[in-house]
């Protein structure tokens, strides 16, 4: 059995200027909406800060 089973999924749309993100659950339900970031240091930080918070809270 694999041991990334219960670990939340990002899936990440690149496109040149921008991305969008989407974030599912371990059990498959939507996180939140997909979002959008640019790709500049505040947007990757954006991204880094939701993912650390979304890690926390499914501990």
């Amino acid at each position: 059995m694999s041991k990334f089973l219960n670990d939340f999924v990002v899936g990440i749309d690149v496109s040149s200027e921008f991305s969008v993100v989407a974030m599912l659950e371990p059990n498959g339900s939507l996180i939140r909406k997909p979002f959008r970031i640019d790709h500049n240091p505040a947007g990757f930080n954006k991204l880094l800060g939701i993912l650390k918070k979304e890690e926390e809270r499914l501990k």
